[in-house]
């Protein structure tokens, strides 16, 4: 009983911390969705200062995502896909979760209940071609918002031109 009232301690306090207290290590990569013709704003830290724009040249932009600090994901490299990729930043920056997504998900998914995949099946085979909401990240997980629910998935599709199916 007392490592269930631990773990739930631990997991509250990850709940409420403000952004920079904790980051989240994640290994995943997601689109550019922000539609401001400026670019994407890439910042030093939450909320801090410009260091970079990503502006949409081409088909469009993926950002490889190393961590999520609150509201923010923490980028490393952002490249322009097209008929010739273009890395537009290499370093550490920040972007707001709210700015990044993934096209849908890939055909019979599996979407688990928790960032583990040893944790309950949430959905064992979802529908690739449905409104995927991406939430958050997790190692290799991305948390997203489907017709069935929140859970945790590996298969994403992040091309902006087919459903990966």
């Amino acid at each position: 009983m007392r490592f269930a009232a631990a773990t739930a301690l631990v997991c509250y306090s990850l709940a409420v911390l403000p952004a920079g207290a904790v980051e989240i290590p994640c290994n995943v990569t997601a689109n550019v969705t922000d539609p401001d013709p400026a670019g994407l704003n890439v910042r030093s830290g939450p909320s801090g200062k410009v260091i970079g724009t990503l502006q949409n040249n081409g088909d469009w932009i993926e950002v490889h995502i190393k961590g999520m600090d609150g509201d923010w994901y923490v980028i490393d490299k952002a490249t322009q896909i097209g008929a010739n990729e273009t890395v537009l930043f290499s370093g550490r920056g920040y972007v707001h979760k709210t700015k990044v997504g993934v096209s849908g998900l890939q055909e019979s998914a599996v979407i688990y209940t928790d960032h583990d995949d040893k944790s309950r099946v949430l959905v064992s085979s979802a529908d690739g071609d449905q409104p995927t909401a991406l939430l958050a990240c997790w190692g290799d997980f991305y948390q997203v918002h489907i017709k069935a629910g929140t859970g945790w998935t590996k298969t994403v599709c992040n091309n902006e031109f087919t459903t990966c199916s």
